[in-house]
């Protein structure tokens, strides 16, 4: 029979302690799996519906930090109402730990753009991790005779209120950029919005029946190889890795503009620190993995990390710049 503890002296335990510690410690899911939380599924609410880059990270993150956590994450898509659905949910769910929000930047930019969206960031979530951002592209349908935002340009102004647009929902990053780059050029576009465009939002850019979009290479770039839409410009300063061919809208129409979507987790306020820090550990840990880093970014998807105050710090900067742009565009909800 092997010894029991008890059966060291005290300075030997120590020892022991130590040792098994440090093997612990040399996995991750090991160092996670040491405490009862969580014991059971962990619900991750996405404010967008299936198929969209948002709930495509989503789910990946989700698989991963549920493995490192020795539980699962059951992902749930409530859209509408440009996320307030969801996050009007979660913030109302048990802190508990077990139901938690994959946020956009909706979630601060909601904020401005309702007068009464149902929610508090600042009083109503715990901060848990800012897990990416994500570059957007100008991209339109093969049958508009432009390949490059300036052509563009000179196509919207010739054909005034003709073209049409789809977003993820009104108030949506993907909606204020397109808002954002017809006022700086003063131009205006017919706004169709969708709930997330992973589905029929796509699937009527592609076929036609909308012309323009701000998205995502994680979920568009099928559509720019087959040629079935057609990049412009993405929003970063940078060019992006996957196109790298196609221009920023800084160093072509807009100098100085930069914009991205960016990605983090929230939880219900009062959900306490410790199961804040053990999902932080869990996120934090897959996001440094170098697999999962290498194949993030070959998406064009920058992983991140943080810890929960340098979130809550992000969200409130994000609040305030943010803020300004939505009330300069005079850009309203209600």
């Amino acid at each position: 029979m092997l010894p029991s503890k008890n059966d060291f002296p005290a300075n030997i335990q120590k020892v022991l302690y130590g040792i098994a510690g440090f093997l612990c410690a040399a996995t991750a899911t090991c160092v996670l799996a040491q405490t009862s939380y969580p014991n059971k599924p962990i619900k991750m609410v996405v404010p967008q519906g299936p198929g969209g880059s948002n709930d495509i990270l989503a789910r990946i993150f989700g698989q991963k930090a549920g493995e490192l956590l020795g539980t699962t994450f059951v992902i749930e898509n409530r859209s509408g109402a440009g996320g307030n659905i969801a996050h009007v949910f979660v913030a109302k769910s048990a802190p508990d730990g077990y139901t938690v929000l994959y946020n956009t930047s909706s979630l601060i930019l909601n904020l401005t753009l309702y007068a009464n969206p149902g929610y508090d960031v600042a009083k109503d979530f715990e901060p848990v991790v800012l897990t990416a951002t994500v570059p957007e592209v100008l991209m339109v349908h093969p049958s508009v005779p432009a390949t490059t935002a300036a052509e563009f340009i000179a196509y919207l102004r010739a054909n005034p209120g003709k073209v049409s647009y789809i977003s993820s929902g009104p108030g949506n990053i993907t909606h204020l950029l397109m808002e954002l780059f017809l006022k700086a050029n003063n131009l205006n576009a017919v706004h169709i919005p969708y709930r997330g465009t992973g589905g029929s939002g796509l699937t009527d850019l592609v076929a036609g029946r909308a012309q323009a979009y701000f998205g995502t290479p994680l979920s568009s770039s099928p559509y720019f190889k087959d040629g079935r839409l057609r990049p412009l410009a993405v929003t970063m300063l940078k060019r992006v890795r996957s196109l790298p061919n196609v221009p920023t809208l800084n160093e072509s129409v807009m100098p100085g503009f930069e914009a991205s979507a960016w990605q983090g987790l929230v939880a219900p306020a009062a959900t306490s620190a410790a199961n804040i820090s053990r999902l932080n550990a869990a996120m934090n840990t897959m996001l440094a993995d170098a697999e999962t880093r290498t194949k993030l970014e070959a998406q064009d998807v920058i992983p991140l990390g943080s810890t929960p105050a340098e979130y809550a710090t992000h969200l409130r900067n994000e609040q305030e710049r943010w803020g300004a742009i939505i009330r300069g565009a005079g850009v309203k909800l209600d």
